[in-house]
């Protein structure tokens, strides 16, 4: 809200076109949703902003959108064209517990060399993970990192689990790295936790199960999941784990996964910024 930025101007535009559209509709359901917008839970907040924008998605020529009553479970929104209907369940798969994790023990990696007093030579960093990391790979890592730098030499060396791959760090053409201080980039990489697609699944299942109950004997109404991802989340890994699924669960009604991924792209100079979606479908074998 505060920002001034061309990119924040965009969201606010994009949801004040959101709530416009919707309110053609049904300005009920979207003053209710505007309602958990202000309230103080966060999970509401992110999921009734995302029913905003997602209904408006639809609102396109020759499309009917009809939002669901109030105080429904299992599905968000009908979507009707050439005489057939989508009954469509909205959702989000947040970042997950491990990548937060991830991040915050990455994070104390980019304070160590974010201190003002270190003197490095400009180093471009590359630390990977062969497999999860345990607390005691954790622990080896952030020594093998301080020890470096306390030396104020970068050496690429390996552990049981890390490998770190130090290189130089070249200034681009006519361009120099700001005095007084060590430059560097940080790239920190680590496979799925091995809970990764039971957790997605178990979401997917979740919402199967609330929208079965509003689907059964309408045979022109087919019943979709739109999930929203997060940036980083591997849509090609959770299209498969989707497939998996859809062959395990033969019976499921769900007709269709939809993955909803928006993120943040910029020009190669980096002069501009937009917000961009990726767009991943998953059809069930019928």
């Amino acid at each position: 809200w505060r920002r001034r930025d061309g990119l924040a101007i965009g969201e606010l535009y994009t949801l004040g076109v959101s709530i416009q559209r919707l309110s053609k509709i049904d300005e009920p359901w979207v003053v209710r949703q505007l309602s958990h917008v202000r309230a103080p839970d966060e999970n509401n907040r992110k999921g009734a902003l995302f029913e905003l924008l997602a209904g408006a998605l639809f609102c396109t020529t020759n499309q009917n959108v009809k939002l669901a009553p109030r105080d429904t479970r299992g599905y968000d929104l009908d979507v009707a064209s050439n005489e057939k209907s989508w009954r469509i369940s909205l959702k989000t798969f947040a970042t997950s517990t491990h990548e937060v994790t991830f991040r915050k023990r990455m994070k104390v990696l980019k304070q160590m060399m974010d201190e003002p007093s270190l003197r490095m030579p400009h180093t471009q960093w590359l630390i990977a993970a062969n497999s999860w990391p345990t607390e005691a790979d954790w622990q080896w890592l952030h020594s093998a990192v301080r020890g470096q730098l306390s030396r104020g030499h970068p050496v690429s060396m390996r552990g049981s689990c890390w490998e770190i791959t130090a290189m130089p760090l070249p200034a681009q053409q006519q361009q120099a790295f700001a005095s007084g201080r060590s430059s560097y980039t940080l790239l920190g990489l680590a496979p799925h936790h091995a809970n990764e697609q039971r957790n997605f699944v178990s979401k997917l299942q979740s919402a199967v199960a609330n929208l079965e109950h509003h689907v059964r004997d309408q045979p022109e109404t087919y019943p979709v999941v739109m999930m929203r991802v997060p940036p980083t989340a591997d849509v090609v890994s959770l299209r498969s784990w989707a497939r998996s699924y859809f062959e395990e669960t033969p019976e499921s009604p769900l007709q269709a996964l939809w993955l909803l991924q928006p993120y943040i792209a910029s020009d190669p100079a980096g002069a501009t910024s937009w917000i961009a979606y990726h767009f991943g479908s998953e059809l069930c074998p019928q």
